[in-house]
């Protein structure tokens, strides 16, 4: 893609593909999600007795052994479609995530206006004020989780993955938070996960009480991303996978909606090929 950066890996596009990521940490704990392969990994998933092995990277990925009977390939920029793989008629891109791309001072600039506009009302009128960001660790983030509009939809799932990264990758991970200066409660959170090999950052998740949905706050707080990612010169921002443009409805629509507001670009993923792996059913 011609807006990729020349001095930077591929694979900073290429979220999925980070050991950081940790791609079985995506599905629900019923599939059996399992790490398998290196080049590029992937990821097992199924329930007995049908399972899938699944890829997300230009690499071509090589069989794995196991009871697996169908593999899928999502490729990032490649078009074609090499022997042993087939796709479905009429197939269509099923992966989208969204990047800011080539990080720099002055970032705001390429925000939806709403969102600089926020941001500016946030650092005029509320930070230092009545709320401050502060670094948190990981309890204290997930206790203020639990009482958030988003622990009402995925209780578990966001708090398992950051806990899992953190376990596994602890200096990659950043967890801040607003505390209200009044009462000394943390009413705001956000995470994200870096990768220092690939000059990228990846959005983790985000939460706010309730009692301050009108203060924009989550707004203050990735725009605090953005400005510690440049003084760790991180190039690209990864905030996650997007519903494809004219689709989605509820949780997955709004979270793109406003996710949206801070992305230089979107990138569709190639239309998964396909390909039977020998893997017997019994």
């Amino acid at each position: 893609m011609d807006f990729f950066l020349p001095d930077i890996p591929a694979t900073a596009y290429s979220p999925f593909e980070w050991p950081e990521y940790n791609l079985s940490l995506a599905y629900p704990a019923f599939v059996h999600a399992k790490n398998i392969g290196t080049n590029p990994p992937g990821v097992r998933i199924g329930v007995w007795p049908i399972y899938i092995d699944e890829y997300r990277s230009d690499t071509e990925p090589a069989p794995q052994k196991g009871p697996v009977q169908l593999a899928q390939w999502h490729r990032l920029t490649r078009t074609d479609t090499p022997p042993g793989w087939w796709q479905l008629p009429h197939a269509q891109p099923e992966l989208y995530i969204g990047i800011y791309n080539d990080l720099r001072p002055g970032y705001t600039n390429n925000w939806k206006k709403t969102a600089a506009y926020y941001s500016r009302q946030v650092k005029k009128r509320l930070l230092d004020q009545e709320y401050r960001i502060e670094s948190l660790d990981f309890n204290i983030f997930a206790e203020a989780f639990a009482h958030s509009t988003v622990a009402r939809e995925i209780p578990t799932l966001e708090i398992r993955k950051l806990q899992k990264r953190l376990e596994l990758f602890p200096q990659s991970i950043s967890m801040w938070g607003m505390r209200r200066i009044s009462d000394n409660k943390i009413v705001a959170g956000f995470s994200a996960f870096d990768s220092a090999h690939n000059k990228a950052s990846q959005y983790g998740c985000s939460f706010y009480l309730p009692e301050v949905y009108r203060d924009n706050l989550v707004v203050g707080l990735i725009d605090h991303w953005f400005e510690v990612s440049i003084h760790k010169q991180i190039r690209v921002l990864h905030f996650g996978l997007f519903a494809p443009k004219g689709q989605g409805t509820g949780r997955a629509k709004t979270i793109s909606d406003f996710k949206s507001k801070f992305i230089t670009h979107h990138i569709a993923y190639q239309p998964p090929l396909w390909r039977l792996t020998g893997g017997k059913l019994f």
